[in-house]
């Protein structure tokens, strides 16, 4: 297609001739990604974009990415000059993984921005020279591979989490590089490489192979430990200067802060900030041009918007730093972080360089050695008007235009075709570079936005302009793992043992007794008492989880007490299993409104959504879709994040529900939130004749009164209302289906009023709390639950920083947000001073309008301060913790919390959850008091803070909060003080074994009453696992096995993680599958006597004799019977017995279940 286009021949050969600088314009903003593959498509070398800003940097990027193109994307780095740690590896590994591919002389397309590359980086060399590349070939010295992975900045742990992270386990090493999506395993041979693969972080399981690979630092500034002295002299010289130059007061304050940073790197080789190292490392002078290769080609997407733009940057840049300078908060070497503007363009002079623009503009710095017009014009939107798009397509045809229509999915694409050709339109399907045989061409691809080559006439439509689709990155599924975790069990935690209750874990201890090796678990009880439980019961002892921060009592070692307490919750649980059953029984009863299947109207509203919908959305809209068609009622819970996207799932359903003629109502539990969801379904229903109206105090007695008319009269279908909806004077004239918005904040009063309400209508309720996995499974079948569980690709990061307070950051944070027209939330939790707050802040920051809101407001003044703050009549919101949840405002993209140490980490993780969820780069400050001296729990707090990435321990444990809250808001709140008393998975299991009798599903025989008793050494070595938290994990999933492919799962999963699996833990696994295998077929004991091995039966009545003879005919191992008391099968003890056992075992399985005839 290119061929057709000469604006590309003449640029093409304007490159390969003695042309320097080439000015192409006439390239409007949609086709520039275009633009810029073909010219690297052409000309097969790399190009480096530089754009205006790094948001438009970004936008090109996921522009170009999404069309299937390789691409990097060298982003701006936010520099702070705090001694404080950035969260946040996002951007760093993008800007990693592109000097990495440049190092390595791979030809791509590199989008970036002028504020993105003055930064300086460390050289060639030094990248060059801390690499450590690894094949097959190499030979590997343990301790001096984990000594240079230190150097590189790389921090060892038991068991990698996060980024930036390694782990040695005997012959296995584990890395987790910055710049990589997935982790690397080495296994070793003694010195030598016996397998490289690649393994998913959440599993630690393998999931490719891979011939080589090569470590990278996790820095892109030199910072190297052995350099540390040098680091230190130039900094002790650079204060000296400081001395110099500026009073006692400056130079005190750049002592303590700067000292502070010299103290950090003598005695722990460590720098919180590196940002503040970079003037004193001598290997950093590069930027990122230094390592494009010779032939590259520099394009400026706008030179003159990039110049006027970075002009201002660069000004308040260097009067920023030397005010830093003159107040003692930065030395005076620190104006040497960066490259000026004339630099770069001096880097960048030995290069082929292009300028596009729209229009032809004069430019200051460079002068054009060629210009060459492309007339590239913008296509409009058809915004699902198919007849104006067909209409406009035959115009082109007959005016001999050739049309591209870019489609991803092939269905769509023969849809397309198929409506084009019932429109006497011909059109070829591309997948390939087949050759089409029409002038209308649908390829399978991806476009953002049409354009159209004017004098070439060649036109290219994206499919999102017909229907107006915007593609997003692929989404990612969370992982909704079990909320419980041993990997951050220390001694002092509680656990919860089935029989004798609560008890205090020491650690674990082996015994050796009769010449046989065991681990055993030892807990602390009530009395001091000790109880050393055998590993191989480990599924008898689970984790204490509750919701609260209070510690419950131990427990008496008699189990007397804990014996009640279990019969009390038992008695709770079957009265809620109760109820759930009946409740989801007798709704069962009901006839409700059944639905019609979807109308075309439903198919064009679906298809007008802007963005792609998630997998879990789509599979969510079904489930509903099948309930609302079934003429049962619907009581359906939708489950998902903020922003997973529930509003559109359920604006879905209310769609179907108006089309049948029915109307809906959906109810908030605040006016604010009312607002948000009226605006959206303003929006969204705008192209439809459907009337949609709000209730809430905003409106007039008279305006409600009309909404109150309309509901009864008919003339208004969907409302959105606070609890005022459901009042005894709104009478509806045909509801069909209640959407109820986070039910668990209305107060108890209006729940029963809506539960009335909501007896013989079909009814989806919303809730951004998440369920746990346990639970949703628990309630399998009694309670229909839909998860959105799909994370949403296209939000920007949020860069994380923990840090003193230090008001002249805070004054420096605000005003950044507020000079690009944001806001901000400054959380301060103490309602008694936030009004001294409110002043320390208008003082700090005058130039601000700053509202105040907390929970001891009435709810008219809270909400009308919330408006307020919504319609930007404000812009710093001073607040208790009240906005975790419910608020949504896309302007708000920083958020600073006072004394972050002192709030939960669930709270933490949603308030930085309320940036970010717009386009923008987001901030997320958690500050602490300056030279505070904190308890050992605020600083395991704190530790957990700067852990708050979302593969490290901090985001696990807020999620176990939410989660728990979650369990409470399904069960009810009565359930929450039982799951306090005996902890959550045991509730959990005994909830599951209540259901499960109830729905009358086979209950398993509990493990307490099996008896497993054989001569084996059963113990992790700590030669193979020599963490003690990871033991009880393994010991833990070790015990959850329950078949032959749980059996094999784990021995796979220890030899991929930890090497060969050793005798003593292969017995441990064995007799794990033994205790599932006697409980499934009815056995009470396996035990091991004079050189025997006994397998009884728990119940004469279950005894077989048919069986027995089946089994003494197909069994091919030595075996015999007693039959005199307990009817017992007896199999000789050798040395591989345990196989025979298992093989034995698994035969008698398969003739219970007349597997085998």
């Amino acid at each position: 297609m290119i061929m057709e286009i000469q604006s590309y021949t003449r640029l093409q050969e304007a490159i390969n001739e003695k042309y320097k600088l080439i000015y192409a314009h006439g390239v409007i903003e949609q086709a520039t990604g275009h633009f810029i593959y073909k010219t690297f498509s052409k000309m097969n070398r790399s190009v480096f974009v530089l754009a205006e800003n790094d948001r438009k940097a970004r936008k090109l990027y996921e522009n170009l990415l999404n069309n299937g193109h390789d691409v990097n994307y060298f982003p701006e780095l936010e520099i702070n000059y705090q001694l404080m740690e950035d969260l946040d590896f996002t951007n760093r590994k993008f800007r990693l993984k592109t000097i990495k591919d440049l190092i390595e002389d791979k030809k791509k397309i590199i989008v970036s921005s002028l504020p993105a590359i003055i930064k300086k980086i460390a050289n060639k060399d030094y990248f060059n020279q801390k690499s450590i590349y690894i094949d097959y070939e190499t030979e590997i010295n343990v301790e001096e591979f984990s000594n240079k992975l230190v150097n590189m900045g790389y921090q060892r742990r038991n068991i990698i989490a996060a980024k930036g992270e390694f782990a040695i386990r005997g012959d296995i090493i584990d890395v987790f590089q910055v710049h990589e999506d997935n982790p690397t395993r080495l296994e070793l041979f003694d010195i030598d490489v016996d397998s490289i693969r690649k393994f998913d972080i959440n599993t630690q399981m393998s999931i490719e192979d891979i011939e080589e690979f090569t470590v990278f630092p996790i820095y892109e500034n030199s910072f190297d430990i052995d350099n540390i002295d040098e680091i230190i002299n130039n900094i002790r010289l650079d204060l000296q200067n400081t001395k110099n130059k500026f009073s006692d007061v400056i130079y005190d304050k750049s002592q303590f802060k700067f000292g502070r940073m010299i103290e950090k790197l003598e005695y722990e080789h460590e720098v919180d900030n590196i940002d503040l190292a970079i003037p004193y490392l001598q290997d950093d002078n590069f930027n990122i041009i230094d390592y494009l290769p010779k032939d590259a080609i520099i394009l400026f997407d706008d030179f003159t918007n990039i110049e006027t733009n970075y002009e201002k940057v660069e000004n308040f840049r260097i009067t920023d730093i030397q005010e830093r300078i003159e107040n003692g908060d930065l030395l005076s070497k620190h104006h040497n972080i960066f490259y000026s503007f004339n630099e770069i363009l001096k880097k960048i002079s030995s290069y082929k360089i292009i300028n596009i623009s729209a229009l032809l503009k004069s430019l200051k710095r460079l002068k054009p050695d060629k210009i060459i017009e492309f007339n590239i014009r913008e296509n409009l939107s058809y915004h699902g008007k198919f007849d104006d798009f067909i209409s406009d397509l035959r115009f082109l045809l007959k005016n001999e235009y050739i049309t591209k229509i870019f489609i991803e999915n092939i269905d769509d694409a023969k849809n397309l075709q198929k409506l084009l050709m019932e429109n006497k339109i011909s059109s070829d399907i591309i997948i390939e570079n087949e050759e089409p045989n029409h002038d209308v061409i649908i390829e399978i691809g991806y476009l953002s936005e049409g354009f159209t080559y004017f004098k070439d006439k060649v036109n290219f439509i994206a499919y999102n302009q017909i229907f107006n689709k915007i593609k997003k990155q692929k989404s990612r599924t969370v992982k909704n793992k079990d909320i419980i975790n041993y990997s951050d069990l220390v001694k002092g935690d509680l656990l919860v043992h089935d029989s004798y209750g609560i008890g205090e874990f020491v650690g674990i201890k082996n015994i050796e007794l009769n010449n046989i090796k065991s681990d055993f678990i030892e807990l602390i009880y009530s009395g001091s008492d000790k109880l050393f439980v055998p590993t191989t019961d480990m599924s008898m002892v689970s984790k204490f989880v509750g919701n609260g921060d209070r510690k419950p009592a131990l427990s008496n070692l008699s189990g007397v007490e804990w014996k009640k307490t279990k019969t009390k919750v038992k008695k709770a649980i079957e009265k809620i299993a109760d109820d759930l059953v009946e409740l989801y029984a007798k709704r069962s009863q009901i006839q409700g409104f059944k639905f019609s299947e979807d109308t075309p109207w439903q198919a064009q509203f679906e298809d007008s959504f802007e963005y792609q919908e998630t997998d879990a959305q789509l599979r969510a809209v079904k489930e509903i879709k099948e309930d609302m068609e079934s003429s049962i009622v619907m009581d359906r819970l939708l489950c998902g994040d903020v922003g997973y996207g529930k509003t559109e799932v359920a604006l879905r359903a209310a769609f179907k529900a108006i089309m049948d003629g029915k109307q809906v109502v959906m109810l908030a539990p605040t006016t604010i939130l009312v607002n948000q969801h009226f605006n959206t379904m303003k929006k969204r229903f705008a192209e439809f004749p459907i009337t949609i109206d709000y209730l809430s105090r905003f409106k007039t007695q008279k305006q409600k009164q009309d909404v109150i008319e309309g509901l009864r009269k008919g003339r208004i279908d969907f409302v959105v209302g606070t609890h005022a909806l459901i009042s005894d004077k709104v009478v509806f004239k045909n509801l069909g289906l209640l959407i109820v918005d986070e039910e668990q904040r209305f107060g108890v009063k209006h729940k029963e009023k809506i539960k009335k309400a909501s007896e013989s209508i079909d009814v989806l309720t919303l809730s951004a709390t998440p369920i746990p996995r346990t639970l949703q499974m628990s309630l399998s079948g009694i309670r229909d639950l839909s998860i959105l569980d799909e994370y949403p690709q296209n939000r920007l990061p949020v860069n994380t920083y923990v840090m003193e307070y230090d008001p002249v950051y805070i004054r420096e944070a605000i005003l950044r947000e507020i000079n690009r027209n944001g806001q901000v939330y400054f959380v301060y939790n103490k309602v008694n001073s936030i009004h001294r707050m409110y002043e320390r802040l208008i003082e700090l920051v005058p130039e601000a309008r700053i509202a105040i809101s907390h929970g001891q407001m009435s709810t008219r003044q809270l909400e009308t301060i919330l408006g307020d703050f919504t319609d930007y009549k404000y812009d710093v919101l001073l607040t208790t913790t009240i906005i975790e949840t419910g608020m949504d405002i896309q302007n708000v993209n920083t958020i600073i919390v006072y004394n972050a140490d002192m709030m939960g980490l669930s709270q933490l993780y949603q308030l930085k959850g309320r940036v970010g969820r717009s386009d923008r780069n987001a901030f997320a400050y958690f500050s602490y008091k300056q030279n505070k001296v904190m308890t050992e729990i605020a600083e395991k707090r704190l530790k957990a803070i700067k852990d708050f990435t979302e593969l490290g321990s901090g985001y696990k444990v807020a999620m176990r909060d939410l989660e728990l809250r979650g369990a409470g808001n399904l069960l009810g709140e009565s359930q929450s003080g039982h799951i306090e008393s005996i902890g959550y998975d045991l509730y959990m299991r005994m909830l599951k074994e209540t259901i499960d009798e109830i729905k009358g599903t086979k209950s398993k025989k509990r493990e307490i009453d099996i008896k497993i008793d054989l001569n084996l050494d059963v113990y992790i070595p700590n030669n193979y696992i020599n963490d003690e938290n990871e033991k009880i994990n393994i010991y833990k999933k070790i015990s959850t096995i329950e078949n032959s492919q749980d059996h094999y799962n784990i021995i796979d999963e220890l030899t991929d993680r930890f090497g060969d699996v050793p005798k003593s833990v292969q017995n441990i696994i064995d007799i794990a599958y033994i205790k599932a295998l006697i409980i499934e077929n009815d056995f009470s004991e396996v035990i091991e006597i004079d050189n025997k091995v006994l397998i009884k039966y728990a119940n004469i009545e279950i005894f077989d004799f048919e069986k027995l003879k089946l089994l003494s005919e197909k069994y091919k191992g030595n075996m015999s019977f007693d039959l005199v008391e307990n009817p017992t099968i007896i199999i000789a003890n050798d040395k591989s017995y345990t196989i025979k056992l298992i093989d034995l075992l698994e035969l008698i399985t398969k003739i219970n279940k007349g597997e085998i005839q």
